[in-house]
């Protein structure tokens, strides 16, 4: 993203040097600049329309790609931690697990967890018989926003 930032700036600033440096409303300058000017103009709208095309893009895929909707592909996945089943087996479409992203303190299966993370791994060994994630793991992480997210909707 940083890049195509730095693209922009520097493609903005090789424009208004171009349009400085050829000033084809002139007459004396119009016959000398007008070709290489209308070549320039073009290869500069050419890399521009490139550059708002690619950050288009770059904004569909990034915007498509969250963390929730991760998160939500680790919930429906029975696979997720080496388990048998998936978070939505017990909770069709997030349900029930719609005011755990506000709660500080959770009950789960006879006991008392201080995090989301933690409830959530009660639930993937006990529930799910998969294997406990580290809590601050990218995917506990993604799964976590996705929960936290379902307080949202």
């Amino acid at each position: 993203m940083l890049f195509v930032c730095n693209l922009i700036c520097l493609l903005a600033e090789q424009g208004i040097s171009f349009l400085k440096n050829h000033d084809i409303g002139h007459k004396a300058n119009y016959k000398s600049s007008f070709k290489g000017g209308k070549v320039m103009r073009k290869r500069f709208l050419l890399s521009l329309g490139f550059l708002v095309l690619a950050f288009a893009f770059t904004s569909a895929y990034a915007k498509h790609h969250t963390a929730e909707e991760r998160g939500k592909a680790h919930f429906n996945n029975p696979t997720f931690a080496g388990g048998k089943k998936s978070c939505s087996t017990c909770h069709p479409d997030g349900r029930g697990l719609e005011g755990a992203g506000a709660k500080t303190k959770f009950s789960i299966m006879g006991g008392e967890q201080g995090s989301l993370e933690e409830a959530i791994n009660i639930c993937i060994v006990q529930a799910n018989k998969g294997t406990a994630q580290d809590v601050n793991s990218i995917e506990m992480q993604e799964l976590s926003s996705y929960i936290r997210s379902l307080g949202t909707r």
